[in-house]
């Protein structure tokens, strides 16, 4: 046997480590961090305050991570608003109402059955297209600001989001609110 046949090989730093790692420190480790994340967890359960500022951390952390990716792009062009048809709260109403009464889906039902719902779908229907006269899209701030002032309704940015969403939805080709749609 030559030593030619032999390859010089040298292992490098991450086949050291591996080598030579400490397989208890891992464990201890691993426990630690368990014991952290349960008593995080335990915490947040019985601190408000403290779970507030956990999710605020949080939402400060994606801030400036989207800010960060957001460098050398351009912004995103601002979608423009649903065309909506020149109806009254009562219009806008009664055709959602006969158009969820045609649809067979579990959405629809379940919408059917929570008509304080629809009467919340209709005035936001009002509040966006009053909002979207100018041209652009509503945020979601105005319509939260028009929703409280002009029909007493406090929502949260989530709700106002999915509210949003949903009239956007229902503008669109085939729905109760879409211009070109005849009336039933």
């Amino acid at each position: 046997m030559q030593d030619d046949d032999i390859p010089d090989h040298r292992p490098t730093a991450e086949e050291l480590s591996f080598l030579l790692r400490d397989l208890a420190e891992r464990e201890r480790r691993a426990d630690r961090n368990e014991r952290a994340n349960r008593n995080r967890t335990e915490r947040r359960r019985s601190d408000p305050d403290y779970a507030a500022r956990l999710r605020a951390g949080d939402r400060e952390r994606q801030r400036r991570r989207r800010a960060k990716d957001a460098i050398g792009r351009p912004d995103a062009a601002e979608p423009p608003p649903a065309a909506l048809p020149d109806l009254s709260f009562d219009e806008a109403l009664r055709r959602l109402e006969a158009y969820l009464q045609g649809a067979a889906t579990a959405s629809a039902a379940q919408l059917r059955s929570r008509p304080e719902r629809l009467r919340q779908l209709a005035r936001g229907f009002v509040a966006y297209r009053v909002l979207a006269a100018g041209g652009s899209r509503p945020t979601r701030g105005a319509l939260a600001a028009v929703m409280r002032s002009r029909f007493a309704l406090a929502l949260t940015p989530p709700q106002i989001q999915k509210l949003r969403d949903q009239i956007e939805r229902l503008a669109a080709p085939g729905g109760p609110w879409h211009p070109g749609r005849r009336e039933v």
